[in-house]
């Protein structure tokens, strides 16, 4: 990872923590894991709508968008905490923003990770 790359990681983390501590407590979120086509990439974020947000990404991807994974949380802050530390996880991997490029070994650790 490069130093501007660091950076920018570093702000999107401080961003991440600064809008979860505006959100209201008792809006139940989901964190989901979205696979697009059949390569190895996929989406780790948060919603209060599944399928809503599937639906919105699919509109912009030529590629069939799937959900492969999620839980649910009480709160919205809840699930950012968790959908954090999954992008934490693996920063190294990641793509874009909040899509990432993973093996099945590292699936499986978002998996385990999403609901431990």
């Amino acid at each position: 990872m490069t130093s501007y790359e660091l950076k920018q990681y570093q702000k999107t983390v401080a961003y991440n923590q600064k809008m979860a501590s505006r959100i209201p407590e008792k809006i139940p979120c989901y964190v989901y894991i979205i696979q697009c086509g059949e390569f190895s990439n996929y989406k780790i974020g948060s919603a209060n709508n599944i399928e809503e947000r599937l639906f919105g990404l699919q509109l912009g991807c030529p590629f069939t968008l799937q959900v492969i994974g999620s839980r649910r949380f009480d709160t919205k802050k809840d699930a950012m905490r968790k959908e954090l530390v999954l992008h934490e996880a693996f920063y190294l991997d990641e793509l874009s923003r909040e899509w990432f490029e993973l093996d099945d070994s590292q699936l499986k650790k978002v998996t385990e990770l999403l609901l431990e």
